[in-house]
């Protein structure tokens, strides 16, 4: 949930204003929103399905006095800011033994988080992983969906990364 009720400190003839399924009081987008915004007319949540991207988006709403006859002002803005989410990626140890083929790291992201969830790589997942900088000789990413660090002693024509 992006917004709790986006009436609130908003007024109809002096009163706040109060919404519900029985209410005297709608409020309704006013105009067309970006894509993966919604507005809930019962109790003024605004919510994100996750889609939109960062940045700052402007959500015009109307608020209507549905008594006679009924008055809908326009005017109103919503702004709200989306954010990138939180990644929290945990340091991995492991151990391989020198001239062995092993997998010292069979999942590097099982205590990683994305935006609080647990991290899953692969087809479908919320994560990826990519190598950075400059490793040692014989130790890779996978390519596998769990992209598990490999270490696979160097041979005469050079490391392999699997």
């Amino acid at each position: 949930m992006c917004v709790a009720n986006v009436t609130q400190g908003d007024t109809i003839n002096g009163a706040g204003v109060v919404l519900g399924a029985n209410a005297a009081v709608q409020v309704t987008t006013g105009m067309s929103w970006p894509a993966g915004f919604a507005l809930n007319p019962i109790n003024g949540q605004i919510t994100t399905n996750g889609s939109p991207a960062v940045g700052t988006y402007s959500l015009p709403y109307q608020i209507c006095d549905l008594n006679n006859p009924p008055y809908c002002p326009t005017g109103n803005i919503a702004t709200l800011t989306v954010v990138p989410g939180a990644v929290v990626a945990n340091a991995m140890t492991g151990t391989a033994d020198s001239g062995i083929a092993s997998l010292p790291i069979a999942n590097v992201a099982l205590t990683d988080t994305i935006n609080g969830a647990p991290a899953v790589l692969g087809a479908g997942g919320n994560a990826v992983v990519y190598k950075v900088g400059t490793w040692s000789n014989g130790i890779g990413l996978s390519p596998t969906a769990r992209s598990a660090p490999r270490y696979r002693p160097p041979t005469a024509s050079g490391p392999t990364t699997t």
